[in-house]
């Protein structure tokens, strides 16, 4: 009575080392949301099961616990040869690489992400990329892809977009605003 269900499967999972019980232990903890005993063991269930899903679950943890860009760096780059690299997890990467200052590999991932999909998330990265490495001839191309991509964007992104707008087009930059 008023145990943690948790605290029971961490015990049975320890001493059987089972993939069920680590599956059921995970359950348990990230339906409680309890992401800093959830952590570790994420790792482990992607190290023993290497797939799309529980990369995103250690990924989610990562997030949860505030772990460092070089950390979710590190562990994205182990994905690589081990799961299908999907948009997300590319994404994920990218948005890694530039945050840990790996500006040209950030960009080559959005790159070829923007070439396949139409996503708010690549368009945003290419505005942060081109400003943190100052490739100010970009602005403009940047500026006509988020005019045509403008309902699709967030009032942040709008308000960033309008900043950048505003280098070469004033009345474009105060209308983005309005719309945000």
């Amino acid at each position: 009575r008023g145990e943690d269900p948790s605290d029971a499967a961490a015990e049975l999972f320890t001493q059987s080392d089972a993939l069920a019980d680590l599956y059921n232990l995970v359950h348990l903890l990230e339906k409680q949301q309890r992401w800093e005993k959830l952590a570790p063991y994420s790792g482990q269930l992607f190290n023993r099961e290497p797939t799309l899903k529980a990369a995103m679950l250690r990924l989610n943890c990562l997030r949860q616990t505030h772990a460092s860009a070089e950390e979710v760096s590190a562990f994205l780059d182990t994905t690589i040869g081990k799961i299908e690299q999907s948009p997300e997890i590319r994404s994920e990467r990218a948005w890694a690489y530039l945050a840990i200052g790996k500006h040209l590999q950030a960009k080559y991932l959005n790159d070829a992400l923007l070439a396949e999909r139409n996503d708010a998330q690549d368009f945003s990265l290419d505005v942060n990329i081109a400003i943190r490495t100052g490739d100010w001839e970009r602005f403009s191309v940047l500026g006509a892809k988020g005019w045509e991509q403008r309902p699709q964007l967030s009032a942040g992104m709008l308000l960033n977009l309008a900043r950048l707008v505003g280098f070469y087009n004033p009345a474009a930059s105060m209308e983005l605003a309005q719309e945000a």
